[in-house]
């Protein structure tokens, strides 16, 4: 089982496999004292040695926020992105509801999805913990989402039709009880749509423990497990539900803007290179064939950032 130094024991805890409990596990990546290990048993991948939760949890400021922050400011001033045309696409996976299905949004930002699964005739609500995004969900989109952490026993068991979770498994520090609390809430032949990375994807292949997804924990912030296509399904039938469909698509921008301005050693904030490349890559019938066909590529071949995956939860 990995350790870590006495001295960070204030702040960082070491923990078991969070799927199978296993305390075997072969090194991956490190930086600093956090350590991102493979389960020898189930193959998980997971941050072995992390920030306490209670740390984690004041690191969740407004800075944390600022790149969702930035992503929300294009909606606002209506400059649609190719994360519209994703969101677009998940909306679709959804189906049609039936009068009454409720659809709950677990980490729903400023609620761009919430808005267009509402146009899509679904009854929303989300919960979100930035004030700031939730505010403005419910102040100027009049969208029902609350302020707060998803936490087990705040809903009512057997309630929605839909939960989503966007990019929000891998921050979960129980991945496994959120999901069983997930099947709770529930209705038979209710489903799940979750988006996470894919620890498997492209820029694992290329960048290493330097891509988005993995550094974010390594540089001591954010992701603490990391998914691939099997071991999320094995999550997913673990926690209750079934039927589990996944494909992998989309490449993280982000890894691209940050070589970039490592190869160039620009002084520019990589923020400013993200947000430059997302305004080059706005939807224009160019730039949306040419996602459809890079998406078309990485699911068939299992090498997209993300992965997409539905789960049922079994009729009783």
């Amino acid at each position: 089982m990995t350790s870590y130094p006495a001295d960070e024991e204030q702040n960082y805890e070491t923990v078991a496999c969070p799927m199978c409990g296993g305390r075997e596990d072969d090194l991956l990546f490190s930086k600093g004292p956090s350590r991102v290990v493979r389960c020898r048993t189930c193959r998980l991948i997971y941050a072995a040695v992390r920030p306490r939760e209670s740390v984690m949890a004041a690191i969740y400021d407004e800075s944390y926020f600022q790149e969702r922050t930035r992503v929300s400011e294009e909606f606002i001033a209506g400059q649609r992105t190719l994360h519209d045309v994703m969101l677009e696409g998940l909306v679709r996976r959804l189906g049609e509801p039936s009068p009454g299905d409720r659809l709950l949004d677990i980490g729903c930002g400023i609620g761009k999805l919430l808005l267009q699964a509402r146009a899509a005739s679904w009854e929303v609500e989300g919960i979100e913990p930035s004030s700031y995004a939730a505010s403005y969900a419910r102040e100027q989109l009049g969208l029902n989402v609350r302020t707060g952490l998803f936490r087990a026993g705040e809903f009512p068991p057997e309630t929605y039709r839909a939960v989503v979770l966007l990019d929000v498994i891998e921050h979960f520090y129980d991945p496994l009880p959120m999901m069983r609390e997930i099947h709770r809430i529930l209705r038979p032949e209710g489903f799940c749509l979750l988006t996470t990375p894919n620890v498997w994807g492209l820029s694992r292949w290329l960048f290493g423990g330097k891509n988005y997804a993995l550094d974010a924990t390594l540089g001591g912030v954010g992701h603490v497990t990391f998914f691939s296509v099997s071991t999320l399904a094995a999550m997913l039938r673990a926690a209750g539900l079934s039927n589990v469909r996944s494909r992998t698509g989309e490449v993280y921008l982000k890894n691209f803007t940050d070589l970039w301005q490592r190869i160039c050693r620009s002084d520019r904030p990589a923020a400013e290179l993200h947000r430059k490349a997302r305004t080059a890559l706005r939807p224009r019938w160019w730039t949306v064939a040419l996602y459809h066909t890079a998406n078309g590529l990485l699911a068939a071949t299992r090498l997209g950032d993300q992965i997409t995956a539905l789960a049922w939860r079994r009729r009783k």
